[in-house]
């Protein structure tokens, strides 16, 4: 189980006492959040985390996993499924990320000049904040995202993990024409699941995945984004 942004792993502990008698978990602490740590100035890589599950699937002994991914928790489930997809049998995407990336993050990550800048606003935010009051100004973005934002950016503990999870993640980026081709020839089983009026993760970001994949299950509950992982409970089988 991989959770959202500014959370741990204990984001799905409604999971685990729903269906604790039915799978065993192993829900994870992303890097930056709880108690894990990323102890490296380079970025995580795709070869580190096939690294990683792969000692992990050998101390656990585990040849078929279903593997869930909340929000930035999803960039792990598609990389699980992408370097394992032997292993992999189902996946659960709860209003995922990373699977059409955000104008904001690829301008933010994209270019070092970018994330210099981006460097910068960690420590001296009032210029984000200023250019949050001119979108909203001209109304270039709706007032939900202005508000997230301005959630996740108000303290600087908050602005290094934002900063983190964008910039350390950022190899975390995949085709998602080859990741189709991956899933369809082993047969691994897609389920989806949106909310409707959610608008940090809207239903466009995955209209032409859904459209790709043979085996899915698409869902949208008629909720937003925060709590999606507890609405989900009733659609896992």
């Amino acid at each position: 189980l991989f959770h959202g942004f500014g959370q741990d792993h204990s984001a799905f502990d409604s999971w685990l006492k729903t269906f604790a008698n039915e799978f065993t978990f192993y829900s994870f602490d992303l890097f930056f959040h709880g108690k894990s740590e990323w102890r490296t100035s380079g970025m995580l890589e795709k070869e580190d985390w096939q690294k990683i599950l792969t000692l992990f699937f050998e101390k656990e002994n585990l040849s078929n996993v279903i593997v869930a991914g909340f929000s930035l928790g999803a960039k792990f489930a598609l990389a699980t499924i992408e370097l394992f997809p032997a292993q992999v049998k189902k996946v659960i995407f709860i209003a995922p990320d990373g699977i059409k990336l955000n104008f904001w993050y690829k301008v933010a990550t994209s270019f070092s000049l970018a994330r210099l800048v981006f460097k910068k606003f960690v420590t001296f935010p009032q210029p984000f904040f200023w250019l949050l009051k001119i979108l909203d100004f001209f109304r270039l973005t709706n007032k939900f995202l202005l508000r997230f934002a301005h959630s996740q950016m108000n303290t600087i503990e908050k602005r290094k993990k934002v900063y983190n999870s964008w910039v350390y993640f950022r190899r975390l980026k995949f085709d998602i024409e080859s990741l189709a081709v991956i899933i369809n020839k082993n047969r691994i089983e897609i389920t989806i699941i949106m909310g409707r009026y959610d608008k940090v993760i809207p239903l466009r970001r995955v209209e032409l995945f859904v459209k790709k994949i043979s085996l899915m299950k698409f869902h949208i509950l008629e909720t937003g984004h925060n709590d999606l992982i507890e609405r989900s409970k009733t659609l896992i089988k």
